[in-house]
């Protein structure tokens, strides 16, 4: 049902571990996405209070700290993720706050 909406692309920068040096190792992949611009006050993965000056709707598995760039090429680090149910208990979608 929201694919129908997802009607953009985001580059996801998967974050899959981190090599000998403690750098984060990143596998991008291109997944739809609909973006909203939009502020709203959310909590991220330390317990702080932040501001989110953007929405994203997608379907893939994206999580706290992974990065997203959207069709402008602006990079945005994913502050918190909050993950919508069908009524059958499966995932519908999820709403990322960057």
């Amino acid at each position: 049902m929201i694919t129908d909406y997802l009607n953009q692309t985001a580059v996801w920068g998967q974050k899959i571990g981190t090599d000998v040096y403690g750098n984060p190792n990143i596998v991008q992949t291109t997944i739809p996405a609909r973006f909203e611009g939009r502020r709203m006050l959310v909590q991220s993965r330390d317990n702080q209070q932040v501001v989110s000056t953007a929405a994203v709707f997608v379907k893939a598995p994206v999580s706290e700290g992974d990065t997203l760039t959207d069709p402008q090429g602006r990079e945005w680090t994913v502050l918190s993720v909050q993950i919508e149910y069908n009524l059958d208990g499966s995932e519908a979608f999820r709403e990322v706050a960057l």
